[in-house]
């Protein structure tokens, strides 16, 4: 604790507690300088806790696949003190940043063999790399992310094992380089940037499309017919031929109606079973 409501974690993340709504969310990191970097001593993946994964794939047995989650390069700038920061080092003093983002990469590498070796069955890194109107980085720059995704694809394949890549927002300026890394599934065609019908047409047989049932607004704010036509709105435009999960457009936040998730799953029950009878 660095005082009553503030904290750091073990990566060197800032975070301040909320308690009047529960919660808490970041304000800085520790890393200011190269020489922070240089004194700064990373966890150990060998020494966090994975209890929750030993009792998950223990729980799951064969009935259910269990896919272990990593951070990725988000790590590198927040524990530098922000995107501003860390945007600002690729491009003033690129050294630093290629060294801090191997440093989490390296991490997260190790965190997530340990978890292959545990027996999960797919890995899935969750940072996204765009927003809604780019790309966070440009080509070159691209390649500090790239290099640790490539990596991280490689572990998995070389263990028998799936990679997913999540990122919401406008992926298409990169898709293409992203698909040639070798990812198995990419999570999750955010739909107020990305038609998935589109990316479904252009990249089926290279890679899984995950998606995108409405989180923004259909699942938090939508009637049951609004969250039943998404549903099957995914379902007709992405799932003939196979090659496509169904899941929400990122997450099942706070903000979401439960009453809205039991409709969801209960429409996807009936209407997405194969073969398809679709009603485009």
């Amino acid at each position: 604790m660095l005082d009553t409501y503030t904290y750091k974690d073990f990566w060197g993340k800032i975070y301040r507690l909320a308690p009047e709504v529960s919660t808490n969310y970041w304000v800085d990191g520790i890393i200011k300088s190269e020489e922070d970097l240089t004194n700064f001593v990373p966890p150990d993946p060998d020494e966090m806790n994975y209890d929750i994964v030993d009792l998950v794939v223990k729980l799951a047995s064969d009935e259910y696949p269990v896919i272990g989650d990593t951070l990725g390069w988000h790590v590198s700038l927040l524990i530098r003190g922000g995107l501003d920061k860390y945007c600002r080092d690729v491009y003033l003093n690129r050294n630093f940043a290629r060294s801090l983002t191997r440093m989490v990469g390296d991490m997260q590498l190790k965190i997530a063999m340990n978890m292959i070796d545990r027996g999960v069955d797919a890995i899935s890194e969750s940072d996204d790399i765009a927003g809604k109107d780019d790309t966070i980085l440009q080509a070159p720059n691209t390649k500090l992310v790239f290099s640790y995704i490539e990596e991280m694809t490689g572990i998995c394949h070389r263990h028998g094992i799936t990679y997913l890549k999540h990122s919401d927002g406008n992926l298409y300026p990169i898709l293409d380089a992203l698909i040639a890394l070798g990812i198995d599934v990419i999570i999750p065609i955010e739909p107020q940037v990305m038609d998935i019908a589109d990316v479904k047409k252009r990249y089926r047989g290279r890679v899984y499309i995950q998606g995108n049932v409405d989180c923004t607004w259909i699942l938090p704010n939508g009637s049951e017919e609004d969250v039943r036509r998404d549903v099957r709105r995914c379902i007709d435009t992405a799932a003939q031929g196979g090659g496509f999960v169904l899941s929400e457009s990122n997450s099942m936040h706070p903000n979401v109606k439960f009453e809205n998730i039991l409709f969801y799953v209960d429409e996807a029950r009936k209407y997405g079973k194969y073969p398809l009878r679709l009603r485009v």
